[in-house]
């Protein structure tokens, strides 16, 4: 098999060796850009399957409400007035989520196959005729949710793993070109201040800022603010997310472009589409010396 070679202008590194070659435009475009494309469409799939699952744990959730308002109301004193399901919280995990709903379509069956109750004629309708059938099929539905959130974060995740495998190399062929260049050149030369480092200089790492947030009801989005950093060298700011259950640098997104040095506060509704939507989100200074440091990670709960 043929060595893999990344060509740089007139400089072809190759592995093992260098060797000056014409550059030559190639067709395809590179293993790594392919893999930052298929971590892009599997971060877009899994914030949809995200903001689906949490619309519809949103839109259930008040049946329970319902149903207990209903027994209570229409059939107190009976048995099926006792040990109703309790409501859940919207960020309880799946199966915990899940279970006082099902309780509830088997408590509902009962009821409907009760005709010995006095002074009530099943079946037990909710309000708009919202019948148990109807609320079968959501509960269905939810689950399809939860399986295709819990697909679509694995396909990111292995999409991350398959572009993360292709880093170590490239940063090789970059020190190897750094120093082509330096072997290429004449001490002195213009090009040579150009050449890109590899890590920011040692001794430039900003102090990182609190980050805190709330929910703007108005706005329908949380405001997220920080204090100014004071370091000299300030670039600006980004904000970053992670939609899951906790902050983690390899799956964090921007949601948003390079804030200016005189910001100091954000509003987004990036990862909140529904009540008790969760976000992580953190806050990294920015400097001109190409470094960055990020704020301890704050959890963001969209309330009802």
């Amino acid at each position: 098999m043929g060595q893999r070679e990344l060509r740089f202008g007139t400089l072809t590194v190759a592995s093992g060796r260098l060797k000056p070659e014409r550059f030559q435009r190639r067709p395809r475009r590179p293993d790594g850009c392919a893999a930052t494309d298929a971590v892009t469409q599997a971060t877009g799939a899994l914030e949809r399957a995200t903001a689906d699952r949490d619309n519809k744990k949103a839109a259930i959730r008040p049946r329970l409400l319902q149903f207990r308002a209903a027994v209570s109301g229409l059939l107190a004193g009976t048995v099926h007035a006792r040990g109703l399901p309790q409501t859940p919280d919207l960020t309880t995990v799946e199966t915990r989520f899940l279970t006082p709903f099902v309780d509830m379509a088997q408590h509902w069956a009962a009821i409907n196959a009760d005709i010995t109750l006095p002074g009530f004629s099943p079946p037990l309708l909710l309000a708009g005729n919202y019948a148990r059938d109807n609320f079968t099929a959501e509960i269905a539905a939810l689950r399809a949710a939860f399986t295709a959130y819990a697909a679509a974060r694995k396909i990111a995740q292995d999409a991350r793993a398959g572009r993360d495998v292709l880093l170590d190399p490239v940063r090789e062929r970059m020190r190897q070109y750094r120093q082509v260049v330096k072997a290429r050149l004449l001490p002195g030369h213009a090009l040579l201040l150009t050449v890109p480092r590899l890590t920011p200089a040692p001794g430039t790492t900003p102090a990182a800022v609190v980050l805190t947030a709330r929910w703007d009801a108005a706005l329908n989005k949380a405001v997220y603010t920080w204090q100014p950093s004071t370091d000299a060298n300030l670039r600006g700011y980004s904000l970053r997310a992670v939609i899951g259950d906790r902050y983690s640098r390899d799956e964090e997104q921007s949601i948003t472009s390079l804030l200016a040095p005189n910001t100091n506060t954000f509003h987004s509704d990036y990862g909140l589409t529904a009540t008790g939507s969760v976000v992580h989100v953190k806050v990294y200074v920015l400097t001109t010396t190409g470094n960055e440091k990020g704020s301890e990670p704050i959890t963001v709960v969209r309330p009802e």
